[in-house]
């Protein structure tokens, strides 16, 4: 009881430190809205109990330390903006676990949309435009299955005649309980997070200068894996996986989230996903845009067992995973520009992931 209240209790001093400057919706696609891989975006936009990919580090820095072995993914986002159809973002991780030397990940997640084209007195030129999020982290598990982690991320982006940078800093926190009851494994996880925890300022250069802040996001979410003693030749027979999330920007009124998700797997082979978010986002500076953003999501993936396929000693898995979902149709602000998402066009995430144990 009494590392729960010290956990809490550094939770919330985290969060403090949100409050320092107040968050304007400054590049909240990227921060909030854009998912790095296609398993969160089909389970209701990523949980703090995610697990297992080098991407759930960006939900929950602890994560990572429950990871096996070396595991690399790869996503491609293509958001499908009517204003900027070749817009897509190229994420890339990697994750290291060292035993009982904790765990460390690296990623980047690299967005890029079409072309800008900026008209001045004497020319009009074209000038595409970048952003990126490089997070580096490190956990650690202790062994009464509770872990900690840290990320340093560091944000830039290239926009015409101006840029922004910052670095930014995340901590979290994941605890799992694990029972055997009749004849079946039930897995629990609870989790904290923190994102940006000493409210770190971007600042804007080139032509036009000045600071921004980013959000300070906080998480909290619960999650139950069951896993009955059924076997289908050698293979595990049916996983039931439930999440759930709650998600706020603290240094404004400007996000809450809640966000539910499910994942079915058939044979280790076959996963099936569907998830649910309620979005309310605060729009006092934009009175365009939409308040309540709710939306259902699903998605499947395929994973392929080859150690158990060819009867090798390492654990080796390779998995592939999709999201084709509505876009959520109101405007935001990416890049200090507005955009309108079509409600009607649709958006796709892939995902490829590889595992190696060592």
């Amino acid at each position: 009881m009494k590392k729960i209240i010290y956990i809490i209790s550094v939770w919330i001093f985290c969060l403090s430190g949100g409050f320092a400057q107040s968050y304007d919706g400054f590049f909240d696609s990227f921060f909030l809205r854009q998912q790095a891989n296609a398993q969160a975006e089909a389970m209701g936009r990523g949980h703090a109990t995610m697990t297992g990919s080098p991407f759930s580090v960006f939900y929950n820095p602890a994560s990572s330390a429950f990871s096996e072995g070396v595991t690399t993914e790869f996503s491609r986002y293509i958001p499908n903006f009517g204003y900027y159809p070749n817009a897509h973002t190229n994420s890339y991780g990697v994750t290291i676990n060292l035993n009982k030397f904790g765990a460390v990940t690296f990623n980047e997640i690299y967005y890029t949309y079409n072309e800008t084209y900026n008209a001045s007195e004497d020319n009009v030129f074209i000038h595409p435009v970048k952003s990126k999020l490089d997070i580096l982290n490190y956990s650690y598990k202790f062994p009464s299955d509770f872990s900690l982690g840290i990320n340093i991320d560091y944000f830039w982006n290239d926009y015409v005649q101006s840029n922004d940078n910052g670095i930014m800093y995340d901590i979290g926190f994941l605890k799992r309980f694990i029972l055997n009851i009749d004849a079946a494994t039930h897995i629990f996880f609870l989790g904290l997070s923190c994102t940006d925890i000493t409210d770190g300022n971007i600042e804007r250069g080139g032509r036009y200068t000045s600071k921004y802040s980013g959000p300070t996001i906080a998480r909290i979410g619960a999650s139950y894996e069951f896993n009955p003693n059924i076997k289908l030749i050698n293979y595990n027979a049916v996983k039931a996986l439930i999440a759930i999330d709650g998600k706020f920007v603290t240094n404004n009124n400007y996000d809450r989230a809640l966000q539910l998700g499910t994942e079915f797997t058939f044979c280790e082979a076959l996963k099936l996903r569907g998830g649910y978010y309620n979005d309310n986002v605060d729009t006092d500076y934009d009175p365009n845009m939409k308040t309540d953003l709710s939306h259902f999501t699903w998605g499947v993936g395929i994973n392929i067992p080859i150690s158990k396929l060819c009867k090798l000693d390492d654990p080796l898995e390779l998995q592939f995973d999709f999201a084709r979902l509505k876009n959520p149709g109101y405007y935001y602000s990416l890049a200090n520009t507005k955009l309108y998402s079509e409600s009607s066009a649709y958006y796709s995430i892939y995902s490829l992931k590889l595992n190696v144990g060592i």
